[in-house]
């Protein structure tokens, strides 16, 4: 199958892959988001600083990292597959090694439209290890587009590389559970036992997930004000906000040429209900050529807003939807608010993916989750600062932070399985070589052996970076927070769930168990005892009861 590029916006950052002419309206893929509030256009940001590149080391522990006897005797062959490396020709020998290797995709991608962001990826990547004695092969990977992803895919596995970090999201591709034909191409990778790190993205507080639920006038029922999800735009400099607004459903098959014929149609309205744009492609099981049709459930508005209140409709245009269906709203741009969020289940394609290391960013409140998938499976601090003095911060940093860490370990101790590095980055044992490792310990039934270990340690609430009212209400209530092997925990002395009803605290609860009681940054909610996988992140903490007869250090 030929995939062409065809520009849409260049003022927007995005290529869209379609088809031959017979499919021009299918909109195959358009490349994917960057997870990161990071360098974009036409201006370089200027290198990292290196004050900024130390505390990202120190974030995901490569500070702490020592050599072994047992080393992979060969470099680490890392894949960094991005939308753009703009300026990476002006920055080999100095950003980057020397050495690096560019490889193009079967797309070419527009140098006029061309960001920097995974320039920045691979100046984290390579800024870290060169901190180490980590011998390293480092290529970077044009991914803009479907069609070089699925290039970029085939040749890290023919090319049996150890690590692939991927700091992109796709917002439809995906049906929210690891499904669909974009994680069914990264399974490719994972399966030949390539080390995939993948950015969380950075969708937390721009996402609406909800089923779809057909009301009065075949509108779908939304939270919102006229059936809808509301959008703000804030004053800013430049007077509008540039807006992208996706509308996808679960109907996305594994198999990237497999369409839908479940249709919905997407509508933005003023605070009037003037209509801003509409977006409402015919879905299709197959195509033929037909202008406005497509294989894919999404819907896809771009507009340039100004400031004031914006109403996403959703309009439900076939009959075969069931209670099994539903729907996700994603919005993207600065300055914007989504003010009917859901919170919890914000992961796109492929952080989604169980079989990859998906990564978030501590410090954004604007980092995606999943509480059913127990996603990310890691977390550090992002912010870097460039010597331009611009900032950026975003879990595409944190990402590129832990593949080196990642690589590193690899390096030194030979091949690992994912499960492998997951237990010693969240504070487990790894095998030295490769293979299957023990899950780490989770089993806070025992909570003995974990706060009376070398790593216990008991600290204030002033001292955590992610303090939240839920948090200091436990903590202002008696409660000791301890950093055990397994993560941080909050101990007090009832049931955590009597507790937060005495105190007037919602408990979310999205109906996957209640068995513990978790916070983070969003607040609090019940979770089944698997998601005690979070914990290992730094970005969640579990309220429990003291068991009896234990004893802990005491704040004083």
């Amino acid at each position: 199958m030929t995939i062409s590029p065809r520009t849409v916006s260049p003022s927007l950052r995005f290529l869209m892959s379609s088809l031959p002419i017979l499919f021009l309206a299918m909109l195959l893929a358009r490349s994917p988001i960057a997870a990161a509030d990071s360098p974009s256009g036409t201006a370089s940001s200027g290198p990292i600083l290196e004050t900024s590149l130390d505390a990202l080391a120190k974030g995901v522990g490569l500070d702490t990292v020592q050599s072994t006897e047992q080393s992979l005797r060969r470099p680490v062959k890392i894949a960094i597959l991005d939308n753009g490396f703009r300026g990476y020709k002006d920055s080999l020998g100095s950003l980057i090694p020397r050495s690096t290797k560019i490889r193009v995709g079967p797309v070419a991608v527009d140098p006029k439209t061309e960001d920097e962001h995974g320039l920045k990826m691979a100046e984290i990547v390579s800024g870290l290890l060169d901190r180490t004695e980590t011998n390293y092969e480092l290529h970077l990977f044009y991914a803009f587009g479907y069609s070089n992803l699925k290039s970029a895919v085939d040749q890290v596995i023919s090319e049996k590389f150890d690590v692939v970090l991927y700091s992109q999201v796709w917002e439809y591709g995906g049906n929210g559970d690891g499904r669909g034909f974009i994680n069914s191409l990264i399974s490719k990778a994972t399966a030949a036992n390539i080390l995939w790190v993948n950015a969380a993205g950075n969708f937390a507080k721009t996402t609406y997930l909800a089923p779809v639920e057909r009301i009065a006038d075949d509108w779908a029922y939304l939270p919102g004000p006229n059936e809808s999800v509301q959008l703000r735009c804030f004053r800013n400099s430049s007077g509008k906000c540039r807006l992208r607004l996706v509308l996808s459903w679960n109907s996305f098959s594994d198999d990237v040429n497999i369409g839908t014929d479940k249709d919905l149609d997407l509508v933005l309205t003023d605070d009037t209900l003037k209509v801003v744009k509409t977006a409402g492609l015919i879905q299709k099981k197959s195509v033929t050529g037909e202008l406005g049709a497509s294989l894919y459930p999404r819907e896809i508005i771009e507009a340039d807003v100004e400031p004031g209140v914006y109403f996403a409709r959703v309009k439900v245009r076939s009959k075969n939807f069931t209670k099994a269906d539903t729907l996700r709203i994603t919005a993207s741009g600065d300055f914007l608010e989504m003010l009917n969020r859901t919170e919890g289940e914000t992961l796109l394609a492929p952080a989604d993916l169980p079989s990859v290391i998906t990564v978030g960013a501590s410090d954004s409140v604007n980092s995606s989750t999943s509480r059913k998938l127990a996603k990310p499976d890691l977390r550090s601090t992002s912010l870097i600062t460039t010597e331009s003095e611009l900032q950026f911060k975003g879990s595409s940093n944190s990402s590129a932070a832990y593949a080196a860490r990642i690589a590193t370990e690899v390096f030194n101790r030979g091949p690992l399985s994912r499960e492998a590095v997951l237990s010693l980055l969240q504070g487990g044992k790894a095998p030295r070589t490769g293979g299957r490792a023990q899950a780490p310990n989770t089993n806070l039934d025992k909570v003995t052996t974990d706060i009376t270990s070398p790593r216990g340690s008991c600290f204030p609430y002033e001292a955590l970076r992610f303090n939240t009212p839920q948090i200091i209400m436990m903590m202002k209530s008696g409660g000791t927070i301890v950093d055990t092997m397994s993560g941080l925990k909050i101990f007090i002395d009832e049931d955590p769930f009597v507790r937060a009803a005495r105190l007037g605290l919602m408990v979310n609860d999205d109906g996957t168990g209640r068995e513990i009681l978790l916070a983070d940054l969003s607040g609090l909610f019940s979770a089944p005892k698997a998601s005690r996988a979070l914990l290992g992140s730094g970005g969640t903490v579990e309220i429990v009861k003291t068991p009896p007869n234990v004893s802990y250090c005491s704040l004083r």
